[in-house]
């Protein structure tokens, strides 16, 4: 077990690999608000994209929405047990949830740790698929699709990474679509599970009250037991060229004020930062400066009454990176002003020294204050391991250390000439 400070925050990391591949990452959190709590995440690297994959020879093309559909299907258990009502007789908490990248199942509790932690374990890697079971949840997820065929930003986000991606598949939804849930067969989920669900492609995380030399010798013996499958899974690369499919469309739907959505595509080669959570701190500053509640960007659109609201995030995956910003506005004419707004703030961007000192500061602030609410930071902790495949420990000491020189060199690589637009207006009442 390697023991190691997460500097800025006073907190130590556990961690260690086990033979079979699996691997742990303890942060004990005895400072948290919550004293007396625990929460675990069990995870798999196995998400929306890894749709196309091989299995020794075999090369395997899955339903969209197939790792969603897989992580309901893990609550069936043969014995009739249900997971929610054996974690909540105790007091604890449990979920699960998938993205594009991670399948993860989460608990949270004050009591019976050991004997919550040994159960979420065993009902993660005892499956039971059947042809009723599987039938029976088709119906569900077709529900749940129609639900969020209904939201307004599901449509928007939808149509966007539709006309933004070419090869890689985030233009398919992480829950799929009704006829890719249709043809999912027992067949299917059985060669995703084992494909997947190895050890070798697993982690445990845990953070709150614990002692972690216990916790660590109870999940080494645990799940030293379980073996990885002789075939080695081997996901799809893609390649995702510099173009875009379409660089406009209106759609229309149950919404009072218009919607719009931006996004801004370019390569990850082109940036001089070779560490991926380097970059993504330089990135989340440039936009944190430029579109953050402080911004003067922001301030200005307020003033001008062009949106009631606006939202910016950076997704990066292989060898591309693409900028998201959606708003809502007022009145569509607002939604073509705030469009040009934005063309022109980002072909003439500029950070002033001042407002990359600011910011850090709050930034280190934010760390410090995160790390006192164990059951937030245990998200933040799952999302190093999923970007990184690890969790950074030097978050504070790397903000302390961002530089007007280094930023700069970034804001001259952002390339902003790829770019796709959604905007979602109101229905005809004849519609």
């Amino acid at each position: 077990m390697r023991e190691e400070e997460i500097r800025g925050v006073d907190l130590k990391a556990y961690t260690k690999t086990l033979a079979n591949g699996f691997k742990i990452y303890l942060v004990p959190n005895k400072k948290s608000k919550k004293k007396n709590k625990y929460y675990a995440a069990l995870g798999t690297h196995y998400g929306a994209l890894d749709i196309d994959f091989s299995l020794g020879n075999k090369t395997i093309s899955s339903p969209a929405g197939i790792a969603h559909f897989l992580e309901h299907k893990i609550f069936a258990q043969e014995d009739g047990v249900d997971p929610f009502t054996f974690f909540s007789e105790s007091g604890c908490y449990s979920n699960a949830y998938t993205n594009y990248k991670v399948t993860c199942f989460i608990i949270g509790g004050s009591k019976e740790l050991e004997k919550n932690l040994d159960f979420l374990i065993d009902f993660v890697h005892q499956p039971y698929f059947t042809k009723e079971n599987v039938e029976q949840e088709k119906d569900i997820i077709v529900q749940e699709i129609r639900m969020y065929q209904d939201n307004p930003g599901y449509q928007v986000s939808e149509t966007l990474s539709k006309n933004i991606y070419l090869q890689l598949p985030f233009y398919n939804q992480v829950i799929g679509s009704e006829k890719s849930v249709r043809s999912v067969t027992v067949e299917d989920l059985n060669t995703c599970y084992h494909a997947f669900y190895q050890p070798q492609n697993m982690f445990l995380v845990m953070t709150g009250n614990f002692d972690p030399i216990t916790v660590m010798e109870q999940l080494t013996e645990k799940i030293s037991k379980f073996e990885n499958k002789k075939e080695v899974v081997k996901i799809k690369k893609y390649h995702e060229p510099m173009k875009i499919k379409k660089e406009m469309e209106v759609i229309h739907g149950k919404v009072e004020l218009p919607k719009v959505a931006i996004a801004y595509k370019m390569s990850r080669d082109s940036f001089p930062i070779v560490e991926d959570y380097v970059l993504d701190l330089y990135l989340n500053m440039i936009t944190a400066i430029s579109f953050g509640s402080t911004s003067d960007f922001r301030e200005m659109i307020r003033k001008r009454g062009l949106t009631t609201g606006i939202g910016y995030y950076f997704r990066r995956s292989s060898n591309c990176i693409t900028l998201f910003i959606e708003a809502e506005c007022k009145t569509e004419t607002a939604a073509d002003e705030l469009i040009e707004e934005i063309d022109k703030y980002l072909k003439h961007l500029v950070i002033h020294p001042e407002d990359l000192e600011r910011i850090k500061k709050v930034w280190i602030s934010s760390e410090i204050i995160r790390s006192d609410y164990a059951e937030n930071y245990l998200d933040y902790l799952v999302d190093d391991i999923i970007e990184y495949n690890r969790i950074v420990l030097d978050y504070v000491d790397l903000i302390r250390k961002m530089n007007m020189k280094e930023l700069e060199k970034i804001v001259a690589k952002l390339n902003f000439k790829q770019r796709s637009i959604v905007k979602l207006l109101k229905q005809d009442k004849e519609n």
